[in-house]
């Protein structure tokens, strides 16, 4: 058997194997598994977990390497420019999804130069404060906001989707809330407990602990759905807004990757999200493991790349 891969792994490298030839052997040596998010945030968790799984599936290495840079562009860019044979991926949340409209000069077009595998995380997302900001609810932090234009701040992490949906949050309530870059979500979270930053938006799985210990207070349900951990929370749409929401996380190839390595990824990211981990982790109530097609995964992401580039355009913004 070892022999058979070998002979066929350098039958692949010469272009000799047919794309489902090489998808039945496929890995036979370390993946790597490029991703645009610092260390330590939500999406790198998830990245990291699913990795392992993949790993254990398919009997090879899956390497999670953080590039973080160009508005998280630099890692995409390097997968699209990697030979399209599958030792490349590109794990991402719906940032990837944003680049042509934020970033000018892109070398690549994410929409052909990446093939989406799966949408293998979905997360139930919170609008959140300080513990010991005065506000205690959303309709008060929006009061205060009004009354004081420029006073509030938000937190962002690089022209992503955060701060198109922050700033489309901002037109649609009326406030004027002044945006603070930060590296990342650990980053901001802790300015946010300090009190030093005014509104975050961060995931239900990656916060939880500091709400619970009582140094962020949770506003408003970052989606359309009541939260079963936090019932009372008013949602986007119980505050009349219609902006994107979610934080979802996936795994992108390089565009030209044969469909059948694809397919084979697909498939191990779907028995990740039917496995008993994924479902007790769905049961606590703060993430979904849709475990989807490369097909519904690519409508996805064109449907969140229209629907970012409206906002873009109706807040006049260009890319820079």
């Amino acid at each position: 058997m070892n022999t058979f891969r070998t002979l066929a792994a350098a039958l692949a490298a010469l272009g000799v194997l047919s794309g489902a030839a090489m998808a039945q052997i496929y890995p036979t040596k370390p993946v790597t598994v490029l991703t645009s998010i610092g260390a330590g945030s939500a999406t790198d968790l998830e990245c990291r977990a699913v990795a392992k799984y993949l790993e254990e599936a398919l009997k090879q290495p899956f390497v999670v390497e953080p590039r973080p840079g160009a508005g998280g562009s630099l890692a995409a860019a390097a997968v699209a420019r990697a030979a399209p044979d599958g030792y490349t991926l590109f794990c991402s949340g719906p940032g990837v999804t944003t680049f042509k409209v934020l970033i000018k000069d892109l070398s690549f077009d994410p929409l052909k130069d990446l093939a989406p595998i799966s949408q293998f995380s979905d997360f139930v997302g919170l609008y959140l404060t300080s513990g010991k900001a005065d506000f205690k609810t959303m309709g008060e932090f929006i009061a205060y906001a009004k009354a004081n234009p420029g006073k509030l701040n938000y937190a962002s992490a690089g022209r992503n989707s955060i701060v198109l949906a922050m700033e489309a949050l901002k037109r649609d309530l009326g406030i004027n809330l002044v945006e603070v870059p930060y590296p990342g979500t650990p980053q901001f979270t802790q300015a946010a407990i300090a009190n030093e930053v005014h509104l975050i938006q961060a995931p239900i799985s990656f916060a939880k602990g500091q709400i619970d210990a009582g140094g962020l207070r949770p506003l408003m349900i970052n989606g359309t759905a009541k939260s079963v951990l936090y019932p009372a929370l008013p949602t986007l749409t119980d505050k009349g807004l219609n902006i994107p929401t979610g934080t979802w996380t996936g795994l992108f190839a390089p565009g030209g990757t044969p469909k059948p390595i694809i397919d084979r990824i697909a498939a191990e990211v779907a028995n990740y999200a039917r496995s008993p981990e994924a479902k007790k982790r769905e049961a606590e109530g703060a993430i979904t493991f849709p475990g989807t097609t490369p097909e519904q995964f690519s409508q996805k992401v064109a449907n969140d790349a229209k629907r970012y580039g409206e906002i873009a355009d109706s807040l006049g913004w260009k890319p820079e």
